[in-house]
């Protein structure tokens, strides 16, 4: 299964939740997704930031809950990849307000 694929099963996932029971991040939390290596958290970023989940606060929450812990458990510096997808994504943040 490629990067794409399963960050996009992830986001169906988090929406179908969301439609469901609630809080989407509780899946996020389930799966650790600042264990991810730096491709898959590239496009999870830039995929939830295009997800349409009903709750407000969502891309806020996608930043707390995967870029931020991502950063932290990092032992050496970020790579350009991942660096690239959090600027795209607090860009993308910016943008909204």
């Amino acid at each position: 299964m490629d990067s794409i694929s399963f960050v996009d099963g992830l986001g169906q996932l988090c929406f179908d939740y969301a439609r469901a029971r609630g809080d989407p991040l509780d899946v996020l939390d389930l799966v650790e997704v600042w264990e991810a290596d730096d491709e898959i958290a590239s496009v999870l970023l830039s995929r939830l930031s295009d997800l349409n989940v009903e709750c407000a606060a969502w891309p806020t929450r996608v930043l707390c809950s995967v870029v931020l812990p991502k950063l932290l458990v990092l032992e050496r510096p970020a790579s350009r990849v991942l660096a690239a997808a959090v600027i795209d994504y607090c860009k993308v943040l910016y943008a909204l307000k």
